[in-house]
């Protein structure tokens, strides 16, 4: 069923980690923010958010997406937090912790890679998988929008 509604999704990435710089496929690993390094970007984050005001907040249940909004200092008694874990990063499965050059001759890497995306990682998901977990929390977001009146997230 189709619901009737204006909403606005504020979207924040989370600050750089150690295998961000190292270009590794981190996913679903409960990878920690790097410090000194995310925290340009974090100060950064916490003016450009810092006049905002939002009725729920919603936030990937890993740490560095925690260590993100404790910086950001947007979480407010009045704007409830849901940790969601479907807003975790694809799942990377067998790749997970990896950089290209230590994937790039396998196959089904190069498979992958060719399809943009769409096909199975080997013990992870696909992007139509991801789509579909995403596809999930937004209608939550939307009834729970609704039932509460909010506007923004």
């Amino acid at each position: 069923m189709a619901i009737d509604l204006s909403v606005e999704l504020v979207a924040v990435r989370h600050g750089i980690t150690a295998w961000n710089l190292e270009r590794r496929y981190q996913g679903q690993q409960d990878i920690p923010l790097l410090f000194p390094d995310a925290e340009a970007g974090l100060l950064a984050l916490r003016e450009a958010l810092a006049d905002e005001r939002f009725d729920a907040i919603y936030s990937s249940d890993l740490n560095r997406c925690q260590q993100t909004l404790a910086w950001a200092e947007v979480a407010k008694p009045s704007a409830p937090l849901t940790l969601e874990p479907r807003l975790r990063e694809l799942d990377f499965g067998e790749y997970e912790g990896k950089v290209y050059d230590e994937l790039k001759d396998l196959p089904h890497y190069r498979a992958w890679i060719d399809s943009v995306g769409e096909l199975q990682i080997p013990g992870g998901e696909s992007a139509a998988q991801l789509r579909e977990r995403l596809d999930a929390w937004l209608h939550d977001v939307a009834t729970n929008a609704q039932a509460g009146d909010h506007k923004r997230y």
